[in-house]
């Protein structure tokens, strides 16, 4: 069996409140160091966290557009929490809901629903990604439309993990969190 390694951690250096983000600790001291030569608000501490690179991903339900879910679960979908990364292009989160099956809201009222119990983020839009093929952009893109799922613009590297706020809660960069647990800070029953 082949699984899929989890994904280097990204380095993360705070400055003026803003969190930079790099891939190797080198660049995150010269950015420290950089930022202390200006005068700036440095954090002492260097951060290690999951991060997703810039593009265009999917958040929701693996098993509803890849094309090659069933035959990869346990293997190139490792069935645990974590950020994972295929090859050099393609780093992908998945996450197990901790209710299982369902459909949860985010922050904002936002659906999410899962047949299989994971919710992923995958991209979608990378020409270098070995998933392009065994991705349905149709299924995406109609599961957007359809409020079932997202598809989100991560314009910087995305830090993102689950049950860091609470029991359940996926959260990825500046989106709103995802609840997939019993605790839940937005009432679909106030609309």
């Amino acid at each position: 069996m082949n699984l899929t390694p989890l994904a280097p951690l990204w380095y993360e250096v705070v400055v003026d409140d803003c969190s930079n983000y790099f891939e190797t600790l080198e660049e995150s001291k010269a950015c420290q160091a950089d930022a202390r030569t200006k005068g700036a608000s440095v954090d002492d501490q260097i951060y290690r966290d999951s991060c997703l690179p810039i593009g265009t991903y999917f958040v929701g339900d693996p098993s509803a557009v890849l094309l090659d879910w069933e035959v990869g679960k346990g293997t190139k979908y490792p069935l645990e929490n974590g950020v994972y990364k295929l090859d050099a292009f393609t780093s992908f989160a998945l996450y197990i809901a901790a209710n299982g099956p369902g459909s949860y809201y985010d922050e904002e009222g936002n659906v999410f629903h899962t047949d299989s119990g994971y919710l992923a983020i995958l991209p979608i839009e990378s020409p270098d990604s070995c998933l392009r093929d065994v991705i349905n952009a149709e299924a995406c893109e109609e599961l957007d439309v359809d409020c079932k799922a997202a598809i989100a613009q991560f314009n910087n590297v995305v830090d993102t993990q689950i049950n860091r706020q609470c029991e359940g809660c996926i959260d990825f960069g500046g989106f709103p969190f995802i609840f997939t647990g019993d605790e839940c800070w937005y009432d679909p029953g106030e609309e």
